[in-house]
């Protein structure tokens, strides 16, 4: 049990570490400026249509990539995205986070249903609207 919860401490550090070392590049970071090839901003002016291509392609490629080398860090700018008529569904696969960049929780809203769709834990839907 004592084990479980360090790895769990662990990973959580990990995933605050690479957020807050992120958050610094994007401040800086100018309209169009690379943040690296497994970096993916996105912005509430992007149509829903583009933001969920780009979601669908990360998750295409990484669903099934238990063992592969790509990761991915996805990450919303303040603002809405998808509605309650029409929500953003994605899935999020291996070695993928997804982060709001806002100040405050309630600055990013997801409206959709997000889940972790990998082998070892097949479709198991999230309900994003749920996380403003």
């Amino acid at each position: 049990m004592g084990k479980r919860v360090g790895v769990r401490i662990a990973t959580w550090l990990a995933v605050v570490c690479a957020v807050g070392c992120a958050l610094p590049a994007l401040a800086s970071a100018s309209p169009g400026q690379s943040l690296g090839p497994g970096v993916i901003v996105l912005n509430p002016s992007m149509s829903q249509a583009a933001i969920q291509s780009t979601l669908n392609s990360v998750a295409t490629q990484q669903v099934p990539n238990q063992f592969g080398t790509q990761r991915y860090a996805i990450f919303f700018e303040p603002g809405t995205y998808g509605s309650a008529d029409d929500p953003l569904i994605f899935q999020v696969g291996y070695y993928t986070q997804v982060a709001g960049l806002g100040a405050r929780p309630g600055d990013v809203t997801i409206n959709g249903v997000g889940g972790s769709s990998t082998a070892a834990n097949a479709d198991v839907p999230v309900d994003v609207a749920s996380y403003p």
